[in-house]
């Protein structure tokens, strides 16, 4: 795990796989219901671990924190700046020699994530706000989203990846890579996919969207629109992530 605003590095070696209930996860709550140890267990284990998969996520330790290292990553309520309990999601915070002094000429924003403090607490440590949900188990850190991506439907918060995995696997002409979920408006959330081919016709297209329609449904999600893109025309980084955020704008516009 790291971030441009902590010179990178922040932790690794995540080797443990934590199974965890999929509506726990949706209410800001970990309820482990398998573990997967690197060094005890083979990667075919894996799949004595997935039984209940429709509601199981799968969640990849980002390696030991808070473990004799000068780098203090606290989990920390975003709207109250309060420490969360034990088994609790929240937003990753930290504080280290390695923090960035801050954003170029951004004085307010400066303040607000390089300079954050816990409410509650006695100490004047200034804590990176990194914008990353996440939680930490027997000082492994899992990260479960960016904050900014969180889809909320009716109370309830969604991974888009998650979404993007379940849709991804719905049909075999979807281009795995290359979907991305987002909510248009309040308990709205759409989503765009690549398909294989840019020749399919209408019986086909029809396919597709059922296939992912049911397979959202199965999963207890509700998918209001699906756009089918041409390959290779979904926004990307240089670095290969899908860009969420104008794919949301493009989808809006259109």
């Amino acid at each position: 795990f790291g971030l441009a605003e902590h010179c990178v590095y922040v932790s690794h070696g995540g080797e443990t796989v934590l199974f965890v209930d999929r509506n726990a996860l949706s209410h800001g709550q970990v309820l482990i219901k398998n573990i997967w140890f690197h060094n005890f267990a083979t990667e075919s284990d894996l799949c004595t671990k997935t039984d209940d998969a429709v509601n199981t996520v799968s969640l990849v330790s980002c390696g030991r924190v808070n473990n004799g290292s000068d780098i203090d990553v606290s989990i920390v309520d975003p709207s109250t700046c309060v420490r969360v309990g034990s088994g609790c999601i929240g937003e990753i915070w930290i504080s280290s020699p390695s923090k960035t002094g801050g954003y170029w000429k951004k004085e307010q924003e400066t303040k607000h994530t390089f300079h954050a403090l816990i409410n509650g607490e006695n100490n004047a440590k200034e804590y990176l706000r990194t914008g990353d949900l996440g939680f930490i188990w027997q000082h492994e850190l899992f990260f479960v989203s960016r904050m900014k991506d969180l889809i909320v439907v009716h109370g309830r918060n969604i991974i888009p990846d998650d979404v993007e995995l379940v849709i991804s696997q719905s049909h075999k002409l979807i281009r795995t890579g290359c979907v991305a979920a987002f909510q248009t408006e309040e308990d709205v959330m759409c989503a765009v996919a690549e398909v294989r081919s840019a020749d399919l016709d209408a019986a086909q297209i029809s396919e597709i969207t059922a296939d992912v329609m049911s397979s959202m449904r199965k999963h207890n999600m509700g998918l209001q629109s699906l756009q089918l893109l041409k390959p290779r025309t979904i926004p990307k980084t240089t670095s290969g992530k899908v860009r969420r955020s104008e794919c949301r704008q493009r989808f809006v516009e259109d």
